[in-house]
């Protein structure tokens, strides 16, 4: 059993490692004098949307950009000679 849960360990671990950063930062929250009026439960949740609200920003940032890329490589190995390509880019890393 232990042998087929192996690709889930990632997630596992991820998950305790949410938890406990999301409980210590809520009790934290909670003891200071602002969180000690919110409820606990109003404090988690806005964590957990507030990390939602990153995850969304960051990828409605980065995904357009990478289509846009990748739509100018494709013109780019279309409209020109692919090793001409290659050789220009190594050419311009390498000096």
């Amino acid at each position: 059993l232990i042998l087929q849960l192996r690709p889930f360990y990632g997630v596992l671990f991820g998950t305790f490692v949410l938890s406990y950063l999301t409980n210590s930062l809520v009790r934290w929250v909670s003891s200071s004098r602002i969180g000690a009026k919110i409820p606990r439960r109003a404090l988690v949740s806005a964590f957990y949307s507030s990390i939602v609200t990153i995850i969304c920003a960051f990828s409605l940032l980065t995904v357009p950009r990478a289509i846009r890329e990748g739509n100018d490589f494709a013109q780019s190995l279309q409209s020109s000679n692919p090793y001409v390509l290659v050789a220009d880019g190594l050419r311009s890393t390498l000096g």
